[in-house]
């Protein structure tokens, strides 16, 4: 079986588990969320570890679940106090020499990079702008995939990410908001425009995720971050322009579109 087929058939099956956990909700979409995060978090500390940077993954894994939980149930600003603890903790014990410097911002990144972008989901459950998030992140690939491998000349930037084009990159933007278009008329939304507007800024958002995680694989000499889906790699090699997206979408609504 090809490596095209396999990972279109992991592809749909990713988008239909996505589609029921937008749908159900609850607890099913906590532990997912969880799930990810803590896997997410063991593959950067796995990618990075051969440059030095070493983690407590424990330490993490606990204020991870911690911050996805208390941001499941909605408690008030509390994931500021979370990350407080968590970064004075980590200063404590970079003060007395646990922790190296890289180690400690590598300690700090994973929670805000992971964890805390994920929880926007909570915040974005039960509305169409979470339709926004996988518009933005997995619309924008699959359009810059198909027209970068149709038309792609121009590489986009060739050091990070040499398969990339600047037609890729632009029939992303073009086909994630043509789909947000779509879904918003099948969801009968009068407003469209701002949508649009919105998936623009974020498609871009996407393509600078994506391009941040195929600096990370590169720098680290990885391939893939994991291998939990098939034929796309790990969570972070699936969910890298989600993780940017995420907040992004959360933010903009909350402020422009209440």
């Amino acid at each position: 079986m090809s490596n095209f087929i396999v990972r279109t058939i992991t592809g749909i099956i990713i988008l239909a588990c996505t589609i029921f956990l937008i749908y159900t909700g609850g607890y099913s979409l906590l532990f997912t969320i969880m799930a990810l995060s803590l896997i997410g978090i063991y593959e950067l500390s796995k990618a990075l570890k051969s440059k030095g940077y070493k983690m407590n993954l424990p330490l993490a894994y606990i204020f991870s679940a911690i911050l996805i939980y208390f941001s499941w149930i909605d408690y008030p600003n509390i994931e500021l106090y979370i990350l407080s603890t968590y970064m004075m903790i980590i200063l404590i014990l970079t003060i007395f020499d646990i922790f190296d410097f890289k180690s400690a911002l590598l300690q700090i990144f994973s929670i805000l990079y992971i964890p805390l972008s994920f929880s926007a989901f909570f915040k974005l459950e039960g509305t169409f702008y979470i339709w926004l998030i996988f518009i933005c992140a997995w619309g924008t690939d699959t359009f810059a995939y198909l027209v970068g491998s149709l038309i792609g000349k121009h590489k986009l930037i060739e050091k990070v990410s040499p398969k990339k084009s600047v037609e890729g990159a632009i029939g992303g933007i073009v086909g994630a908001a043509f789909l947000t278009f779509v879904v918003a008329t099948i969801f009968n939304i009068s407003n469209i425009v701002p949508l649009i507007i919105i998936t623009i800024f974020g498609s871009l958002i996407a393509q600078l995720g994506d391009l941040t995680a195929s600096k990370i694989k590169r720098y680290s000499n990885t391939k893939d971050f994991g291998f939990i889906f098939i034929g796309h790699g790990g969570v972070l090699d699936r969910f890298d322009s989600v993780l940017f997206v995420a907040p992004f979408i959360f933010v903009v609504t909350s402020i422009f579109l209440g």
